[in-house]
């Protein structure tokens, strides 16, 4: 009878416990995935500058691609074309009452008295929020009657751009 038994219990583990091909795992699949999503450490400057070099690469990308003049101000173009997950907006600021927020605005009056005390400008990079950074890049426009300056704005991203470091 506990021979009967045993011969159950052993038909039942090795025909009740098989392993389906499914079931397998490919190890090394699984290290790949498991180093992927390590840790990474970074200072908040390493990131400012990650966000710096995406906000200049595309910034030089549109001006290489497009010849500014007033007439882009006048439509208030935004450069929908160019967002993704990492540069959300794209835009151009013309004006003071053209800017999203206090810090937009502040940048905006900032390159203003730069350029009316005719200094250096060149393109910058601020934190905007805990969440997202401002790259400016400021455009002097010759026109026939006047020169100004407008500002290429781009909203970056901080964590898209953490991900890409």
């Amino acid at each position: 009878m506990t021979r009967i038994h045993l011969f159950i219990c052993t038909v039942t583990l090795l025909f009740g416990c098989q392993v389906k091909q499914s079931d397998y795992v490919d190890t090394d699949l699984v290290k790949r995935e498991i180093k992927s999503r390590e840790f990474k450490k970074l200072t908040d400057a390493q990131i400012m500058n990650g966000a710096y070099e995406q906000g200049k690469k595309l910034s030089n990308k549109i001006l290489t691609e497009h010849t500014f003049t007033s007439h882009y101000c006048d439509s208030g173009e935004l450069f929908t074309q160019y967002a993704d997950s990492i540069c959300q907006t794209v835009r151009l600021v013309c004006a003071e009452q053209n800017t999203q927020d206090k810090t937009e605005a502040a940048i905006w009056q900032a390159y203003q008295h730069n350029y009316r005390e005719d200094m250096d400008l060149s393109d910058n990079i601020q934190e905007l929020n805990e969440a997202e950074y401002l790259y400016s890049h400021p455009i002097v426009l010759e026109n026939d009657s006047a020169k100004s300056f407008t500002l290429l704005n781009i909203v970056i991203n901080k964590k898209e751009m953490i991900k890409t470091l």
